[in-house]
């Protein structure tokens, strides 16, 4: 992976695609759960017979715990600048994961060296409204919460916006005690090769993994590059087709910032 550093020694990560500049900002990094646990459909042979491209980046083989990433995609193109996720975010009550409970971490740093203060952003793009991938909406200002990003339009699919909505009641149910959203799943880890894999975050687990199937479909006939919510690793991933799954054709590396 080749990469760029910052004079804080933060690391920034671009892609480029035509007249689109893509980076991707990490708020927070761990091995976070045995693979079994959140994928309860997994069987030991799927994660053993995918290990040469899951370890070591995705999967450690030995503690079985899966590596994840939450992170921003940062799109600059055109004088816009768009975020794509917003993590878990500083201060939040997270009961339901606790390593994500009252984070301290300096994302908007990491930010500012990819070149973006929050004054700057046109856009956010919440892709679904899982805790993960909102947190930096908001932050808290002297013990008041105010919108992280004051300029941007924020863009919720109308689906997760009314299922999440406090005025329709939304049933507080799924494994990790109500993180699951309504139709807002994503790829990750070993769904590249199993689209019916589930994990236990989908309210709906039929339509999500025809979802999954889709989107994986329409990636390797079009030869869209992948660039999952929670991957670490070294890139963005172009998938072909396997048979009745999908395989990885390789990685587009990330660029050093120019």
């Amino acid at each position: 992976m080749s990469t760029a550093n910052t004079g804080e020694n933060i690391v920034v990560d671009t892609i480029e695609l035509g007249d689109v500049r893509i980076t991707r900002v990490v708020e927070w990094h761990s091995p976070i759960a045995p693979a079994a646990v959140v994928f309860p459909s997994s069987t030991e042979q799927m994660w053993r017979s995918n290990q040469d491209w899951l370890a070591p980046h995705f999967w450690d083989p030995e503690t079985t715990f899966f590596k994840a990433y939450t992170q921003t995609w940062v799109l600059r193109s055109g004088g816009r600048t768009i975020l794509v996720d917003t993590g878990v975010g500083n201060d939040k009550e997270r009961p339901y994961m606790r390593v994500w409970s009252h984070l301290d971490t300096d994302f908007l740093s990491r930010l500012a060296a990819a070149g973006v203060e929050p004054e700057d952003v046109d856009i956010v793009v919440n892709t679904h409204v899982h805790a993960d991938h909102v947190g930096w909406n908001t932050r808290l200002v002297d013990r008041e919460w105010v919108p992280t990003f004051p300029s941007a339009k924020y863009l919720i699919a109308r689906a997760d916006f009314e299922f999440w909505n406090p005025v329709n009641g939304y049933p507080k149910r799924g494994s990790l005690g109500g993180i699951s959203g309504a139709l807002g799943n994503q790829n990750m880890f070993l769904q590249f090769m199993e689209p019916e894999c589930e994990a236990c975050l989908s309210e709906d687990e039929p339509a999500a993994a025809r979802q999954r199937r889709r989107f994986l479909e329409r990636a390797a006939d079009t030869n869209a590059l992948v660039l999952p919510a929670h991957l670490p690793g070294p890139g963005g991933a172009l998938v072909r087709r396997e048979g009745s799954a999908f395989a990885i054709e390789h990685w587009a590396p990330f660029s050093p910032v120019a």
